[in-house]
Parts: structure tokens; C-alpha cells; sequence
């Protein structure tokens, strides 16, 4: 735990994951999507951030609409002192500029972040059948 963290101080850490894109280009996978992620209350790490890239993949299909995204992982503790993990992942639509917010939290980190991927995965189906006429 940081020094900050420590004495009750928040921390914050930063990293930019721009270029992790879904284009397939030669057999490879490029980022077309840049995502943002701030850690607080903790120091993010690599396997962390693969993690999160990961993820990122599942948004695949939906990049030609997503301008970008913004995850937020955030370390809280319980009443009782357990670590919790509370993830929001904030989804910019290239179209009209709305935000599409995926929310999830749990003990486990991986966890977390998978909800918050589920739930914006699910909102960008909404927007994809609305576009279709499919749903109002």
C-alpha cells in the first residue's frame, strides 16, 4: 500500500492505453479504441492492465461507434475492512457523444472489471438494436 494510501490520503495513478485497438491488420490486433484508466487508492500494475486490454477486445464489434473509454478502478474497504473494488468504465459514442457507463464491483479485481465490461457490452447492444430499429 502506498504512503498515501497509508495515512488515509487517496491515491491516484494514471496510465493511457492508447493504441490498444481492435483493427485486424496483418494477423495482428491493433487498438482502434484508446482507453484511460485511473486507479485510486492503489497502484495500478502491468496484469492489471492487461487485463483490462482483454476486455477492451469484447468492444470489438462495436468500435466504428466507440470514440473511446475512460475505466476508473477504485479500492474501498467495508465496514468490516475487507477490500472491495468498485469499477465504473465509461464507453464515449463517436456518433452524438453520449456516455455509456458499465459499473461493477466485488472482492476480486478481475471480477469487478469483467462486470463493468458486461454491463457496457450490454448497453452497446441496446444502442446497436435502437440504430437497427429494433428497439425504442
Amino acid at each position: 500500500m502506498s504512503t498515501a494510501a497509508a495515512a488515509g490520503k487517496p491515491s491516484f495513478f494514471y496510465s493511457d492505453m492508447q493504441g490498444l485497438g481492435l483493427r485486424s491488420d496483418g494477423g495482428r490486433t491493433k487498438v482502434d479504441i484508446g482507453m484511460d484508466i485511473v486507479y485510486l487508492g492503489f497502484s495500478g500494475s502491468d496484469s492489471l492492465e492487461a487485463e483490462a486490454a482483454a476486455q477492451l477486445i469484447r468492444l470489438e464489434r462495436y468500435a466504428a461507434k466507440v470514440f473511446g473509454c475512460k475505466l476508473a478502478i477504485g479500492l474501498t474497504r467495508t465496514d468490516r475492512g475487507n477490500i472491495r473494488y468498485d469499477v465504473s468504465l465509461d464507453v464515449l459514442m463517436a456518433e452524438d457523444g453520449a456516455t455509456l457507463i458499465g459499473h461493477g464491483q466485488n472482492e476480486s479485481i478481475e471480477l469487478a472489471i469483467g462486470s463493468a465490461f458486461d454491463a457496457a457490452e450490454r448497453a452497446l447492444q441496446i444502442e446497436v438494436f435502437k440504430a437497427r430499429g429494433r428497439l425504442r
